[in-house]
């Protein structure tokens, strides 16, 4: 009998050959981290192999979730993955296009697990992320929490301003566009904060949350790390697209860039300080140029007058010229007084001096600090 069953069982497989449903692996852990999955990958097997649809207890449920829930199997609640994939798209939407126009936008996630994917998404999106505890008071009392960090700011290429690297300190603090929380349970107080400064908030919501405490609710599993890390690289990937499309519009010139009010009095003041520090160079570089030329004009004088033949004493030329008047000794003195500022200045520029006593030329280093002031 054995023999004959596996014979038919033989002949059956050869009749029926290939026919009939194939089993294949639609999920695979290291692509989420390796090639991230996008807006256009969004299907419902993608989500049904993360176990995106699996909810909570029936016991545990949220009612204002029940539009969200497909059906109940073993008392848990499965969520409909079609309403799944329209409200990640929704979000995929947004997060393109905050990134597009060059918003800021914060990937929150502080569950155990959780922080190898909120960093990828945020460096997909070029944003920030944060996988610690949220210290409260960073939005609605940021002034005083965060008012001692720089700010940096960019251009429509994404490169660096040098001059406005260090913003003002009566700058107020720069607040993220978008938040993207992963885990929202664990952050009513961020999401109320965001709730009270207008800032959009984009959550992944399970069956026993609160819908309303985000703008953009995302209905799926927030337990498992298969379904946050999808969800994860789908918006991360959502902001790149967005980031690649703005830079590829501000290479063409079709994006327009406009400059805060607070950066653009900032950059103001900055050139004003510049000009009135160029204006005084210049007055600075005046005087010493006066003084130089004055100390040469004064310096050949005196040589010409060494090498001139002195008067006899007995003639009456030379007593009128040995005479000196009380009323010249005031500008004789102030002549000798701008001739040691002369020198001084002259030292200070590293040029040649010379000397009226001897007629010799001497550099910088042999003025002594005496004959300099």
């Amino acid at each position: 009998n054995t023999a004959a069953e596996f014979r038919k069982a033989q002949n059956l497989k050869s009749y029926i050959g290939k026919a009939g449903a194939v089993t294949e692996r639609k999920y695979h852990p290291d692509d989420i981290f390796r090639n991230p999955p996008g807006p256009a990958d969004i299907t419902l097997e993608l989500l049904m192999a993360a176990q995106v649809h699996m909810g909570h207890n029936t016991s545990l449920w949220n009612p204002a979730n029940g539009r969200y829930i497909f059906g109940v199997r073993e008392g848990i609640h499965i969520i409909s993955l079609e309403q799944t994939a329209a409200h990640l798209r929704r979000a995929a939407s947004i997060v393109d296009g905050v990134a597009y126009a060059g918003g800021n936008i914060l990937f929150v996630g502080n569950r155990p697990g959780q922080t190898r994917m909120v960093v990828q998404a945020a460096r997909m999106a070029k944003g920030y992320h944060l996988f610690t505890k949220w210290p409260a008071g960073a939005i609605t009392n940021s002034d005083v929490l965060l008012r001692a960090l720089p700010v940096e700011m960019v251009d429509e290429h994404d490169n660096p301003i040098a001059s406005l690297s260090y913003h003002d300190m009566d700058a107020q603090p720069v607040k993220p566009d978008l938040v993207v929380c992963l885990n929202p349970l664990e952050n009513y107080v961020l999401l109320h904060e965001c709730a009270l400064a207008n800032i959009p908030t984009i959550g992944v919501i399970d069956t026993n949350a609160e819908p309303t405490w985000v703008t953009y609710p995302i209905p799926a599993n927030d337990d498992s790390l298969r379904s946050v890390a999808t969800i994860a690289s789908i918006l991360g990937r959502a902001g790149e697209e967005g980031n690649q499309r703005r830079l590829q519009a501000a290479a063409q010139g079709t994006v327009t860039w406009e400059t805060p009010s607070a950066v653009a009095t900032y950059m103001l003041r900055q050139a004003d300080r510049a000009a009135a520090l160029a204006r005084q160079k210049a007055v600075q570089a005046q005087l010493l140029h006066e003084a130089v030329t004055r100390g040469g004009a004064s310096s050949s004088s005196s040589a010409a007058s060494s090498t001139a033949p002195a008067p006899s004493s007995s003639s009456p030329a030379a007593a009128e010229e040995q005479f000196v008047d009380p009323a010249s000794e005031g500008s004789v003195r102030q002549q000798e007084l701008m001739d040691k500022q002369a020198a001084a200045a002259a030292a200070a520029a590293n040029i040649e001096v010379v000397d009226k006593a001897t007629g010799e030329v001497r550099e910088k280093d042999e003025i002594k600090p005496s004959e300099a002031k």
